[in-house]
């Protein structure tokens, strides 16, 4: 993409004469190369090709505290990938079994799990950024409470964490039913951590105790007998929040371009902002000379996502044609891409497709909001199939074929208009979840 643009650039110098683009943009020679982001790697681990009664290689079967727990492969008839499974037989305060070849800080980590028998409890879960059999995140569903509960275990102490928009309480009340297939997953990205059970979405909980790369595993709890099949774990996403990057830098990774445009790239760059979602930093469009139909771009080079879910927060700083912005996705070119914006001049939310540099319209919903705040953009595209809403209200749902290979994401304003974005969190999506809008 980004050579792509420079042929585009240097056509422009040339015809018009310039030595060089001097925009307040970032120099085509000065664009980052990299950018620190999820591999989208993932591996689904169903225990088949292991000799029953043993643990698969690189799995460590451990405990959280006191007590014998037993965990090994046996065969089972109900297995959803037949013929083994990984069970937990045994009785500890809590039994744990870490993979101890993975190294994840944002991803995901799910399973299959039945829970078969237990008279304190019968529960499954899994667990991510482990460091240790005494340090890690867990989720997990109980047959016992019908109950889905996120915690985090430091220095072997379990506490329950409070789940977005809600102070206090114990996880959400579910029906989680004996003697049957469940599947758990949980998708983590910087501090913010979403739980989908049976494929529903129960909550999402923010927390910064462990915020580097550990392993993932399993868990259950006291006399739980469990079963276990299927267990898939992957790395992918990533979050920006710009609080690391300089003060009046384009953020490495980074590069500045536009569409239907003149070769005079809009300034952006990182400032301060006290009303920063997550202070300090802020990334903005500050300067524009654009007009009419260019679209200003931020592009976050060598990300590649198809199916993906997008929360960006945004506010608008000023433009007297034009104000707001928002994400674009699946992006080829500068020239070809999807884009969903919010203007607050216009008061409405529109999700477009840009082919060949001609933007067209696939929906619009009229929304009226406060035009001096910050808001939250929130995409899903999965297939063909794309919601769209504004601070965690689902208001667009259209399906659309234009783009259906991977691309770029970024940012997009139109003409004059200065924004600010913060936040921006990208996560690998599957068919079958439930999107965080609902």
């Amino acid at each position: 993409m980004k050579n792509f643009y420079k042929i585009c650039l240097a056509m422009v110098v040339v015809l018009t004469g310039l030595a060089q683009l001097t925009s307040g943009g970032l120099p085509l020679e000065d664009k980052p190369t990299s950018i620190p982001q999820g591999r989208k790697v993932a591996e689904t681990v169903n225990f088949d090709n292991v000799d029953v009664g043993k643990l698969p290689a690189n799995w460590t079967g451990t405990k959280t505290g006191k007590g014998e727990p037993q965990w090994a492969v046996v065969a089972d008839d109900s297995a959803p990938s037949k013929p083994n499974v990984l069970k937990q037989s045994g009785v500890a305060t809590y039994p744990v079994c870490i993979k101890e070849d993975t190294s994840i800080k944002d991803g995901y980590v799910e399973v299959k799990f039945k829970p078969i028998s237990g008279i304190e409890d019968q529960a499954g879960g899994v667990i991510w950024r482990c460091k240790d059999a005494n340090n890690y995140y867990i989720a997990r569903a109980n047959a016992n409470e019908n109950n889905v509960v996120l915690y985090k275990t430091l220095k072997g102490k379990r506490t329950s964490l409070d789940i977005v928009g809600r102070k206090g309480g114990y996880g959400v009340k579910e029906k989680v039913a004996s003697g049957q297939w469940h599947t758990l997953r949980v998708e983590f990205a910087g501090n913010m951590f979403t739980v989908i059970f049976n494929g529903k979405k129960m909550f999402d909980v923010q927390d910064d105790t462990f915020p580097d790369a550990g392993k993932v595993g399993l868990w259950t709890k006291a006399d739980s007998v469990t079963l276990f099949d299927d267990f898939s774990y992957g790395v992918g996403g990533q979050i920006w929040t710009f609080d690391s990057s300089p003060v009046g830098s384009v953020p490495d990774g980074w590069w500045v371009a536009e569409t239907s445009g003149r070769g005079n790239l809009g300034k952006w760059e990182v400032i301060k902002d006290d009303s920063a979602p997550t202070p300090p930093n802020v990334i903005a469009l500050t300067q524009t000379k654009n007009s009419g139909r260019t679209f200003n771009l931020l592009v976050a080079e060598k990300t590649s996502f198809k199916d993906l879910e997008i929360e960006v927060k945004v506010k608008a700083l000023a433009g007297k044609e034009d104000q707001g912005g928002g994400p674009i996705w699946r992006a080829i070119d500068p020239n070809n891409y999807y884009i969903a914006r919010w203007n607050p001049l216009e008061n409405n939310l529109r999700v477009y497709y840009v082919k060949d540099g001609k933007r067209i319209q696939i929906a619009n919903v009229d929304v009226t909001l406060d035009p001096k705040a910050w808001h939250q953009i929130e995409i899903k595209h999965v297939g063909s199939k794309i919601t769209a809403g504004l601070d965690g209200k689902k208001l667009i749902e259209v399906e659309d074929k234009t783009f259906t290979k991977a691309g770029e994401i970024g940012l997009w304003t139109k003409a004059d208009a200065a924004t600010a974005f913060d936040d921006i969190t990208v996560k690998t999506k599957s068919d079958g979840e439930d999107s965080v809008n609902d």
